[in-house]
């Protein structure tokens, strides 16, 4: 049996032990608080720096600010200029080289070239109104490829006379001449007139119709089988003469025409007020004759054929050449 003493020791643990606990509950938040003090302190000073930093600092002077501005726009628009005279740079050189490129790669001319075209592209109808419809129509549609055409020998002066042959049966003859003539360009343009306004042993077409038409530009005839249509675009500073073969001719279909398609263009332009540039480029399709020795010997045909073809379209060019230069004189004479 437990002594009354010993029941008063066991009933005051309990309040020692919460005693304890209060007072280590009381030491722990002190020392939150000093830390918390402490930390505030030192953000007091931190803030109070800031303030005084803010009060003591003043702002850029707006001439200051303006100037560093200036200088940065004045440093990207030299490098604009600088860019922008580079581009031209580029530009020029581009020019150069398109122009270049075009004297010396002929352009493309697929959309007209004989063995790619239809038939009805040679072709001239009738009655009356729509005979005269086609005949623009075959002519302008010259006229508007002209410069393509006429680019492969505009850059330098030449006379020369290509075959291109597409196979042993079809071979392209090619004339292209280039020349400054010694004559002013109204002489030189007379001369071109008089050599196409008649061929010796041709007999005009349709000639009444066009002359009510079209005066004197247009000229339509035939030699043998061959009929060809010729057309004179004159203006101040150009004159631009197209040629055609017509293959089909719905006046009279029962005639038998050449199927050997050619084309051609003839431009003046003035050089000063005594000389004179003349461009010329004549295309011919040309049908290889049957050889007459049998297939054994196709090979030499072929090549004695396009020996021939170039000797005498050679000898053709030189002659038409000449010819323009004998008629400058009788054109001046007619002129004066």
């Amino acid at each position: 049996m437990l002594s009354p003493m010993a029941e008063i020791n066991i009933d005051d643990e309990p309040g020692d032990a919460a005693k304890a606990k209060n007072r280590q509950r009381l030491r722990d938040y002190r020392r939150l608080q000093k830390r918390q003090h402490a930390f505030l302190t030192q953000r007091v000073r931190e803030l109070a720096a800031e303030m005084a930093t803010l009060r003591s600092a003043k702002p850029l002077p707006w001439h200051e600010v303006a100037a560093v501005f200036r200088d940065d726009a004045h440093d990207a628009l030299a490098t604009q200029r600088s860019l922008a005279a580079q581009i031209d740079q580029c530009g020029h050189a581009a020019r150069i080289l398109e122009a270049w490129v075009r004297a010396s790669v002929p352009a493309a001319l697929a959309s007209f070239l004989p063995h790619q075209a239809p038939w009805t592209q040679r072709r001239l109808l009738a009655p009356d109104a729509l005979r005269l419809q086609s005949l623009s129509w075959v002519t302008d549609r010259l006229l508007h490829n002209a410069d393509a055409v006429l680019g492969s020998c505009r850059r330098q002066e030449q006379m020369r006379v290509t075959l291109h042959a597409l196979s042993y049966d079809q071979t392209y003859v090619v004339i292209q001449s280039h020349r400054i003539v010694p004559a002013p360009f109204v002489d030189a343009v007379a001369a071109q007139r008089r050599i196409y306004s008649h061929t010796p042993g041709g007999n005009f077409v349709d000639r009444e119709l066009l002359q009510a038409s079209f005066g004197g530009d247009i000229v339509h005839e035939q030699v043998g089988d061959v009929r060809v249509l010729y057309r004179h675009y004159v203006s101040e500073r150009r004159a631009t003469m197209v040629a055609l073969s017509i293959t089909h001719d719905d006046a009279s279909p029962d005639q038998a025409l050449s199927q050997e398609p050619s084309y051609g263009w003839t431009e003046l332009t003035p050089v000063t007020q005594t000389t004179t540039r003349v461009l010329d480029v004549w295309l011919f399709l040309l049908n290889t004759p049957a050889s007459e020795s049998g297939d054994n010997d196709a090979l030499s045909h072929h090549a004695r054929f396009l020996h021939e073809t170039r000797a005498a379209y050679d000898a053709n060019l030189a002659h038409c050449n000449a010819l323009f230069l004998q008629e400058l004189p009788v054109a001046h004479i007619h002129d004066v």
